[in-house]
């Protein structure tokens, strides 16, 4: 099933349009990527998963959906001005596989530094937010739970403007529109089950600058929000989100840092989550080192621990385009990524965490 949005519906119509009157000048560029991963959490108390949208982990065995996907784009140029771009991506959501429409946008360079884009968008809420599923492009086995909290595609329309100044390079994304999807986090009788949450007025912006080595990134969304969910009347609240981050990388020595704040105007879901990572390249061997909070400040979180993980790992280019990771971290079962907890688990406690997985891109 490949669910596509009144307004990337639209934009498709539009596009058969274009592909039509400028075939003759039509450039195609099909490209992909895919993690092929196993994860194993070495606990029956709760289940391991890496998104709200899941509703199944590894609980005590090895999983092979926690963290494998496969995503398949295909990019139209109709001139030096008009273009497109599709991304279909295969995962798990909820308890199984499904296809949803990542991206679908048309776009116009309308200035040398500027480019218009409708249609559906990825957020760009945080740093990695643009290739969070292209695991090829990251060290790690995947990303902080405690800072990369699930955001649905936007529908909707961006603005990118770029330019440099002094040697420093800007860009500068404001983002408008809406989103929806299930997300797991609401316990049923007979366990998980999805709460509809739908982003009404959604807006951000994202800035990041970079200069050498260094690349630096601010962040703020905000929407008005409808948790709709299954045991309880649905529930109308304001989120805002801020996040910063800060990124150095020279070629061999690698360190990243970014945090998130989320607020509700009902102060009932307040969080802030934060992580450092750093890793050294090693010729075709990258070993890394990460370190992730997540601190509950909301009155839903009142009994709750604050998460921590920790994880080491190592990335391995086995040959161009494809690379081979190993992590192992250790989480608290306070963390979101753990569900299914059973009552009466201490949430203070750990559980050990292992992925090993084949990245590659095409």
């Amino acid at each position: 099933m490949l669910p596509v949005p009144r307004t990337a519906a639209w934009w498709l119509s539009a596009l058969a349009v274009c592909t039509t009157a400028h075939a003759g000048d039509l450039d195609a560029q099909f490209s992909g990527y895919g993690t092929v991963a196993a994860t194993y959490a070495d606990t029956h108390a709760a289940a391991y998963r890496t998104s709200w949208q899941q509703s199944r982990g590894s609980r005590g065995k090895v999983d092979a959906g926690v963290d494998s996907r496969v995503g398949m784009q295909l990019d139209l140029s109709f001139d030096d001005t008009f273009s497109a771009t599709g991304q279909a991506l295969a995962q798990r959501l909820g308890d199984r596989g499904k296809v949803t429409a990542e991206w679908l946008y048309a776009q116009a360079q309308v200035t040398p530094e500027t480019v218009v884009r409708a249609g559906r968008l990825v957020l760009p809420a945080f740093m990695l937010s643009d290739v969070r599923n292209v695991g090829y492009s990251q060290h790690w086995a995947h990303t902080p739970y405690e800072v990369y909290l699930t955001f649905p595609a936007v529908d909707g329309a961006q603005l990118l403007w770029r330019d440099s100044w002094q040697g420093v390079r800007f860009s500068v994304q404001p983002t408008v529109g809406r989103a929806e999807a299930d997300m797991y986090y609401e316990r049923g009788a007979t366990g998980l089950t999805p709460a509809r949450t739908v982003f009404h007025r959604l807006y951000g912006l994202s800035v990041t600058a970079e200069k050498g080595p260094w690349t630096a990134r601010l962040g703020y969304t905000g929407a008005d929000a409808t948790i709709e969910w299954s045991t309880m009347p649905a529930e109308p609240l304001k989120y805002t989100f801020s996040s910063l981050g800060l990124q150095y990388d020279d070629g061999h020595l690698m360190a990243m840092a970014e945090m998130m704040i989320g607020k509700t105007d009902t102060a009932h879901y307040d969080i802030a989550g934060q992580y450092v990572t750093a890793g050294y390249r090693l010729g075709s061997w990258m070993p890394y080192a990460t370190l992730a909070w997540l601190d509950y400040e909301g009155t839903a979180f009142s009994r709750l621990p604050d998460a921590r993980t920790s994880a080491v790992g190592v990335r391995w280019d086995v040959v161009k385009d494809v690379a081979v990771k190993a992590q192992l971290e250790r989480a608290r079962y306070s963390g979101q990524q753990f569900i299914d907890v059973t009552p009466g688990t201490d949430p203070r406690k750990s559980a050990s965490v292992g992925t090993l997985s084949v990245e590659f891109v095409f």
